[in-house]
């Protein structure tokens, strides 16, 4: 028999749920929030237990949790039937989830995804309610702005975006790129490889972004241009030309 998953008002559960992404270190809220779900008989309230013992045994062991706690999470991972149950059947190509995180959904999407809204509307209702606290997006950087309506307010939507560009993409992308980039509030990681084009105006555009907290780029830098990256506030890790932190 499939297994239901039960449906709450989004005034209930959103204070737990923008509670839960507003700290990423935060394990009390998703184990009070799994206590609620658990009264009234959500199977999820055992999701969130599981994966904050995943998270907090990788933090202080320093490695994966064990076997017993990970049987109990599987279900609720890509293909999973719990999964299925929950947010329906997502694209296995071009739209997954990642992982999970203190019972918040981080969810990858290719860059050629098509997606709109009405073709997953379990997953949607999901994202709506707060239970996705972050996006990767590959592929390339302009196609976010680019993209069909459900990956817009995907992208736009999350509280943690991360755009990776990778090196068996060839194409040509300039600072015009990085200003347009810069332009997203919620993006805390970005690293595109394989294209030198990109010169010290464009680190100008990333210079004082709220989020960014990883960047990684190639191209022809200077002094002037690295100084620029010392105005991100939380910026943690740096490969930019021959400038690096970490």
């Amino acid at each position: 028999m499939e297994s239901t998953i039960p449906e709450w008002p989004d005034a209930e559960v959103w204070p737990f749920l923008s509670a839960m992404r507003a700290d990423p270190d935060d394990f009390v809220t998703p184990l009070v929030f799994a206590d609620w779900l658990e009264e009234r008989g959500d199977p999820r309230a055992d999701m969130l237990r599981a994966s904050c013992e995943v998270a907090l045994h990788r933090f202080h062991e320093a490695g994966p949790a064990p076997p017993e706690v990970l049987a109990r999470l599987a279900p609720w991972e890509f293909g999973g039937p719990l999964q299925k149950a929950w947010l329906g059947e997502l694209h296995e190509l071009y739209f997954w989830v990642t992982h999970l995180r203190r019972g918040l959904l981080s969810v990858t999407v290719d860059g050629e995804c098509g997606f709109l809204d009405e073709e997953y509307p379990r997953f949607f209702d999901a994202f709506r309610q707060g239970w996705v606290d972050e996006a990767v997006f590959v592929g390339l950087p302009s196609d976010v702005f680019h993209s069909p309506p459900g990956v817009q307010s995907l992208l736009r939507g999350v509280d943690r975006l991360e755009l990776v560009y990778g090196s068996h993409y060839r194409y040509a992308l300039d600072d015009d790129v990085l200003s347009a980039v810069a332009m997203l509030p919620n993006l805390i990681r970005l690293s595109i490889e394989g294209c030198d084009g990109f010169t010290d105006a464009g680190l100008a555009h990333l210079g004082n972004h709220p989020r960014l907290e990883c960047v990684q780029l190639e191209g022809t830098f200077t002094a002037e241009g690295y100084a620029h990256l010392d105005t991100l506030p939380r910026l943690r890790k740096a490969a930019v030309g021959n400038y690096a932190r970490r």
